[in-house]
């Protein structure tokens, strides 16, 4: 079996493109029916971006969506990229040089677990967890929280709710906004949300966040956000191309995979230097609902939030290289919303451009 692998991996690297065709010949023999990076089913995916990404006459052509699909597969084999991916970064349009400058959620999964060693997981799940992430950064939330985890945190749950009669639900584990609701006690009594909320899972509950009158210009619905990605190298947080987020009339969320709008932010100054887009690829002078333009839009207390962000990277423990904050400026400052491994939407329009090669060389110094 180590002689077979041996002799595989040597041709592979011999023969690459025989390799490589080899590899996709056998994803479609098994109807795409493999697993890829982050548990999707890979048919799945292509099915479902197909659709959203190929016009009607597109699809009807056999030839051709037979080519793209291969060359889907190709993309994740040679550069990790999904199938979601391949349409927001236009593969379909670039050579094999663009291609490989990109950034997917594989690639940059793969580079943190490589820096963080054993304990990746754990800094994963942490991430991944708002109850945990809260433990570590209450200080930095400025607004009450509770966790409903279980049925002991009842009279905690019941102190929050006599202060906040309206307030924000996330479920703790999902993304994307999935799930978040705005409860009002009003309409159900304290004891039966919470237990409706323990039925569905666990929850972190929040304090309704009065947003700055500046950022909520774009929209008022929505708490809209900077995501700042963040890698610490040992004395400071590096910004790496922060994007401002914001939501669509009558959203509570403004992530880009709930429809929410983004536009890449100058590190250095805080200036909004490209238009809006979403997930889709869709192209936003101005917010299509307060009809405010993002490019030269300055994003206010600007520095303070540096400060902020290197505050609070400074009190993460050292597998935490690299986080992506969600901030946005309340009444009492800039306060964290949540954090992630945040992968790079800015490489879709707004750079139009790969961030592989420089996010490598910073996280690796």
């Amino acid at each position: 079996m180590k002689l077979l692998h041996f002799v595989q991996r040597f041709v592979w690297k011999i023969f690459p493109t025989f390799a490589i065709n080899k590899r996709v010949d056998s994803y479609i023999k098994n109807k795409y029916h493999d697993k890829i990076w982050g548990g999707y089913k890979l048919d799945e995916q292509i099915e479902e971006n197909i659709h959203i990404f190929l016009t009607e006459k597109e699809l009807e052509d056999k030839k051709f969506l037979e080519s793209i699909k291969r060359d889907i597969v190709k993309s994740y084999l040679l550069y990790g990229v999904n199938a979601n991916e391949y349409f927001t970064h236009n593969f379909y349009r670039k050579k094999h040089k663009e291609r490989n400058r990109y950034m997917s959620k594989k690639r940059k999964d793969e580079l943190l677990i490589r820096t963080v060693g054993e304990k990746w997981e754990e800094a994963f799940l942490t991430l991944k967890d708002k109850n945990k992430f809260y433990q570590m950064a209450k200080d930095f939330f400025l607004r009450n929280v509770v966790s409903v985890e279980n049925k002991s945190d009842l009279n905690e749950f019941l102190h929050f709710a006599g202060k906040n009669p309206k307030f924000i639900a996330k479920p703790s584990r999902n993304s994307c906004g999935q799930g978040i609701k705005i409860v009002d006690l009003s309409v159900n009594p304290p004891t039966q949300v919470f237990d409706d909320m323990l039925k569905e899972g666990t929850y972190i509950c929040e304090e309704l966040i009065s947003q700055d009158s500046r950022l909520a210009l774009f929209n008022e619905s929505s708490v809209n956000t900077i995501r700042v990605p963040s890698i610490w190298d040992g004395t400071k947080a590096c910004i790496f191309y922060p994007v401002l987020r914001t939501g669509r009339k009558g959203n509570v969320v403004d992530n880009a995979g709930s429809g929410g709008i983004f536009a890449l932010v100058d590190a250095d100054t805080g200036m909004v230097i490209s238009d809006g887009y979403d997930e889709l690829g869709h192209h936003f002078v101005e917010h299509p609902d307060s009809y405010i333009t993002y490019k030269g839009f300055q994003i206010p207390e600007w520095d303070n939030l540096k400060s902020v962000v290197n505050k609070i990277h400074s009190t993460m423990p050292k597998e935490f290289k690299y986080v992506g904050w969600d901030f946005t400026l309340s009444n009492k400052g800039w306060c964290v919303i949540e954090a992630n491994w945040g992968d790079f939407i800015m490489q879709q329009k707004t750079l139009d451009r790969g961030l592989y090669k420089e996010f490598k060389q910073i996280l690796l110094k």
